[in-house]
């Protein structure tokens, strides 16, 4: 069930133009969003920083 609600929480930006922030976006609501994302804000981070 958690990963459902979560796929209401990101969208795709590539056409948007999001300089520098990738081609995803996720919406936080609280704290407990943070950790199913987590990994893909380290693996982006990793791709641009490591």
């Amino acid at each position: 069930m958690k990963t459902k609600l979560m796929k209401n929480r990101y969208r795709d930006v590539t056409s948007i133009g999001h300089y520098g922030t990738g081609d995803v976006e996720f919406t936080l609501a609280s704290e407990l969003d943070f950790e199913p994302v987590k990994a893909f804000i380290q693996m982006a981070y990793n791709k641009v920083g490591g």
